[in-house]
């Protein structure tokens, strides 16, 4: 081959790491020359994350775009720009040009490229992250932050107890001489009066009792009944359930104890 007279510098966007070569070589896709848009690179240097470059001939490696609030950057680096994308509903983005996050439980993002979730309303609750909704709690419970808005999960009210809104602090008591509506069971709704004729010792019974024989409960929401007047020898008591009764003299013929 002819003989040089001198050596040719590497083309700009091309370099040559040793000596005594008879070629320069092309910088790999996203990363530019230690000449930056010169001649005679010795080295190529990739883009850091946050930048790319589509030519190796330049100067310096540029930007990914910083895209608006709600949206995330996807794809760039390498030799790529990538684009914005949008974060959807049960996600968001806390800062420009950052990935999209699932909203956390107790919160969620019903539209895409929100900039931060939105806690729970109280009384409703999401157990999961990543939702576009809040769900209501069912009648007879409570959220786990009573009031508060956030709530992760419902607990029924226990037996004895109701609750007619989930947005309150705790359950309640029945009042005295009353039943809950599940009885025994937990998860109550309401309360339910005992009537004249029976009683109610707890909230958590199963259902009112009657008067037990000689005595009785002319009134409701009670929690006895009373015992039943006991009449002078000769004379007998009609006292049952809900009637107080009286003491009547007995027939000729007949007697009481």
């Amino acid at each position: 081959p002819e003989s040089e007279a001198s050596c040719t510098a590497c083309d700009a966007g091309r370099y040559q790491a040793k000596g005594g070569q008879s070629y320069c070589s092309q910088c790999a896709a996203g990363s530019i020359t230690n000449t930056g848009s010169a001649a005679s690179a010795t080295t190529c240097v990739a883009c850091v994350a946050g930048k790319y470059s589509m030519s190796s001939n330049v100067s310096a490696c540029a930007d990914c775009e910083v895209c608006q609030a709600g949206q995330q950057p996807t794809d760039c680096g390498g030799s790529s720009a990538g684009y914005c994308a949008d974060c959807i509903p049960g996600q968001y983005v806390g800062s420009a040009s950052s990935p999209c996050e699932d909203c956390p439980a107790g919160q969620y993002s019903a539209t895409k490229n929100e900039a931060s979730c939105t806690a729970c309303e109280p009384g409703r609750y999401q157990a999961k992250g990543g939702q576009s909704y809040c769900s209501d709690c069912v009648a007879g419970s409570i959220t786990d932050t009573g009031v508060a808005a956030g709530a992760t999960n419902c607990t029924p009210c226990i037996a004895g107890k109701y609750s007619l809104s989930s947005n309150v602090l705790s359950c309640t008591d029945c009042a005295a001489g009353s039943i809950t509506n599940t009885g025994t069971s937990a998860g109550a709704s309401t309360c339910t009066e005992c009537g004249v004729g029976k009683y109610a010792a707890t909230s958590a019974a199963a259902s009112c009792t009657d008067c037990e024989a000689n005595k009785y409960q002319n009134a409701s929401k009670q929690t006895s009944c009373v015992v039943c007047a006991k009449c002078p020898a000769g004379e007998r008591e009609s006292c049952a359930k809900s009637f107080e009764g009286f003491c009547t003299d007995c027939l000729p013929g007949a007697y009481a104890d």
